[in-house]
């Protein structure tokens, strides 16, 4: 009698049935009903690595009487096979400029059995670097080398792939406001920038406004400067949600400086002097011969003499010295008491 073979996968639980066998010897209508068969490899936990495992026949029982026949079992095998096991990096999501590295526990399993688990997964992906560009985003994430408490060999891994998106950034490029007076013609070649990384620079713009022409009037001012199309060097635009903010061209009223006027004064010589306007009188016809010019006098300045003062003499009288002794004043002030009357 010999035990048929059989397989399972892991993690799965069997029963050999009694009738999994062949037999070859038998006569006179004798049969075999059941043999009972036995396997390491039917428990859940038998692993694929020691498979196959023996099928052991025995206690063979049917209408044949055992004592007519000298009984041989023949093990059969029992192979035990890997099961599907799917590890899938988790999709991740970073901003242009970052650099990023994986956690081991960014991932998902499907198939586990028996309470193996999956505790650490390698995970790569060349959108990691700080500088990959948001164009060719998404990134694969490739996931490798898992570990855990389960043992690889019990299972058909298969790794899916995650994908990075590298995410621009926010720049806002505004346009300088700008001042001229009316009638000039001025250039606008001014931006400014926030939000653009370091080792990034932005060059040149495309700066246009209807106020730059010299007819520009100052009743239609401010008016608008469109910024757009920024390049540079090391300067990729799609890597930035780029916010173009226009500036203000402001057009004023030119100061008009008209020179001093310098005044001379009026003299005999100098009739008609600068800054002055001569109003010569009219007469009715007939009476002109009336007005008669005054000839002008000349002036003769008084000149008044101013008096010096005489030195007065100043007669110095020198100290005169004494031998008398010098009066106390302090007693001589003291006034005589008056003498009681009796």
């Amino acid at each position: 009698m010999k035990a048929n073979d059989a397989s399972k996968n892991y993690g799965q639980t069997i029963t050999l049935p009694l009738t999994a066998f062949t037999s070859s010897g038998l006569v006179n209508g004798d049969t075999i009903v059941s043999v009972n068969e036995t396997s390491p490899g039917t428990i859940a936990t038998a692993n694929v690595i020691g498979s196959p495992y023996a099928i052991t026949p025995s206690g063979a029982s049917g209408t044949f009487t055992p004592s007519n026949y000298t009984l041989s079992y023949v093990n059969g095998v029992l192979k035990v096979l890997p099961i599907p096991l799917v590890i899938t990096a988790n999709d991740a999501t970073k901003n242009y400029g970052q650099l990023i590295s994986f956690p081991f526990t960014a991932f998902t399993t499907t198939g586990l059995v028996n309470g193996d688990t999956v505790v650490n997964v390698n995970e790569t992906s060349p959108g990691a670097i700080a500088t990959a560009p948001v164009i060719g985003s998404p990134y694969a994430i490739t996931p490798s080398g898992a570990t855990g408490t389960y043992t690889p060999s019990n299972y058909n891994e298969t790794y899916v792939n995650g994908i990075l998106t590298v995410k621009p950034l926010a720049l806002v490029v505004k346009a300088t406001d700008v001042t001229k007076p009316y009638g000039s013609v001025v250039e606008l070649t001014q931006f400014t920038q926030t939000g653009l990384l370091p080792g990034e620079t932005i060059t040149k713009t495309d700066l246009t406004s209807p106020g730059t022409v010299a007819t520009a009037s100052v009743v239609d001012s401010p008016y608008v400067i469109t910024v757009s199309n920024a390049t540079g060097e090391n300067f990729t635009p799609s890597n930035y949600n780029i916010n173009y903010v226009p500036g203000e061209l402001t057009v004023t009223t030119p100061v008009t400086i008209i020179p001093p006027t310098i005044l001379t004064p009026l003299t005999p010589t100098n009739p008609n002097p600068v800054g002055v306007d001569i109003v010569t009188p009219t007469l009715p016809t007939g009476l002109d011969s009336l007005l008669v010019p005054e000839p002008i006098k000349p002036v003769t300045p008084i000149i008044k003499p101013i008096p010096v003062p005489v030195p007065v003499p100043v007669k110095v009288t020198p100290p005169i010295r004494s031998d008398k002794p010098v009066p106390d004043f302090k007693k001589t002030t003291e006034r005589p008491r008056k003498q009681d009357r009796h």
